[in-house]
């Protein structure tokens, strides 16, 4: 049962409004879901998925649904700077959680398009 853990970008926050960020968290938190659920129990940061299929299928739906919360990769933004440079977040994806250890990492690209 995979977790993501999304911690907000502050320069994200800045320019879009707190508003705009809680919209997102609460995409993450209830799309694919039946009405008054949620995956985050009102955190807005920390997701709990059945599958990693499930939490990718919700990021890419996300994605149609707030774009601005995606940023191309810092490789593109020399070519591209009107596009969005910055991510609404920086995503950790807890995959296993145990006793004494845990196997968690940055998704370093899942905010990118």
């Amino acid at each position: 049962m995979p977790v993501l853990i999304v911690s907000p970008d502050t320069v994200w926050v800045d320019q879009h409004g707190i508003a705009a960020y809680n919209a997102v968290m609460d995409h993450f938190a209830t799309h694919g879901l039946a009405p008054n659920q949620r995956r985050d129990e009102n955190s807005r940061c920390i997701f709990h998925f059945r599958t990693k299929a499930e939490l990718y299928t919700v990021r890419d739906a996300i994605h149609n649904l707030a774009p601005n919360a995606f940023c191309i990769p810092p490789s593109l933004r020399a070519q591209h700077p009107n596009a969005q440079q910055v991510p609404v977040g920086i995503a950790w994806i807890v995959s296993k959680v145990g006793v004494r250890d845990s196997d968690f990492g940055e998704d370093v690209n899942f905010f990118h398009i």
